[in-house]
């Protein structure tokens, strides 16, 4: 389990999700308005942050679930980094690493994981270090 990636599944962001999403929680022009965003610093529509957040975390639950786990607590997220705009049309393929396991208290496991997402031209949009807390099997 060390070592090897997991594919979680993907993402289509389409302009509506964008919009919709970033209307409620992010409502910055380049994230609601096409028009707006050709001006702005992506030079066109593009998701927000919070947004590909959002879907990498509801695909690594999902994973988990399909697969009989709990997905665990959430403790950390470290080394957070957007590497590129995610752009409406883009498909984002999201995966999570292990890297490392530890003892916690009552039997339970700390859990390291190497979490991102790749379009479809290979490069790595979305990563961080993940930490959490899973009950031990």
């Amino acid at each position: 389990m060390l070592g090897r990636r997991f594919a979680l599944g993907a993402t289509d962001f389409t302009p509506e999700s964008i919009v919709a999403f970033a209307r409620e929680y992010d409502p910055q022009p380049f994230h609601v308005d096409a028009e707006a965003a050709r001006s702005g610093p992506f030079g066109a529509l593009a998701a927000s942050g919070w947004h590909t957040a959002s879907a990498w975390s509801g695909c690594f639950a999902a994973f988990c679930r399909a697969g009989g786990a709990d997905p665990g607590t959430f403790l950390a997220a470290s080394s957070l980094r957007w590497a590129r705009p995610v752009y409406a049309g883009d498909r984002i393929a999201w995966d999570v690493e292990p890297v490392a396991i530890a003892a916690a208290e009552r039997g339970e496991k700390i859990v390291t994981l190497r979490c991102g997402g790749t379009g479809r031209d290979g490069a790595r949009a979305y990563q961080f270090t993940g930490t959490l807390r899973v009950a031990d099997a």
